[in-house]
């Protein structure tokens, strides 16, 4: 009868942290990276956008410091020797100096996780996206709307 007991008390965490294919767990949240292989063929934010909704998801939120490093660090196991350099799209835009997640949220730009004074001020809708630096990942707020990435990260909102 312990067994039993010790299973009830773990298995809401098991099924809180579980995630379906295609989608990874990452920092608790489900997430599915992305990527076109030919780097010339890349699609916009809304595409992206749109072939994460296909596959049930939405482009994914990532509004803290420590989801930002755990992602770079799976994108760093996972991408980056096959797929240096690139920049993914996440789900943030915005202009001016009010920018907003896709479910509504204010993002904070006085975050650590931004990039420096690359997205303030614009007259024009800004689209998020996550770019490499030899530090690590920033967040970079200057895609402009015909811009094209061939990368892009969906997050499964449900699970």
């Amino acid at each position: 009868m312990k067994g039993y007991a010790v299973l009830l008390v773990f298995l809401p965490y098991v099924l809180a942290h579980h995630c379906d294919p295609p989608y990874v767990h990452v920092h608790h949240h489900c997430l599915q990276v992305k990527v076109i292989k030919d780097a010339t063929e890349g699609i916009s934010w809304e595409e992206a956008r749109e072939e994460c909704k296909g596959d049930g998801g939405d482009l994914a939120i990532i509004n803290t410091p420590e989801l930002l490093q755990d992602v770079d660090k799976y994108i760093g196991d996972n991408f980056k020797d096959q797929y240096p350099d690139r920049e993914y799209w996440v789900g943030g835009s915005g202009q001016d100096e009010e920018f907003t997640w896709i479910d509504g949220s204010v993002v904070d730009v006085t975050s650590p996780i931004w990039h420096p004074g690359r997205f303030l001020g614009t007259p024009s809708q800004r689209y998020l996206c996550l770019a490499p630096t030899s530090t690590g990942a920033l967040l970079v707020l200057d895609k402009e709307e015909n811009d094209s990435l061939s990368c892009y990260i969906c997050e499964d909102r449900l699970a």
